[in-house]
């Protein structure tokens, strides 16, 4: 059973996703920039 969440929950949890995908990339590159 899938509810559906307040269009503010929605838009804050899909912020808080691309926040963590922009960090995931940034560490990523600093990483391979090291090597």
């Amino acid at each position: 059973m899938k509810k559906k969440f307040p269009r503010h929950l929605s838009f804050l949890h899909k912020l808080k996703w691309e926040s963590t995908r922009f960090h995931l990339t940034y560490i990523y590159l600093l990483l391979r920039g090291q090597q």
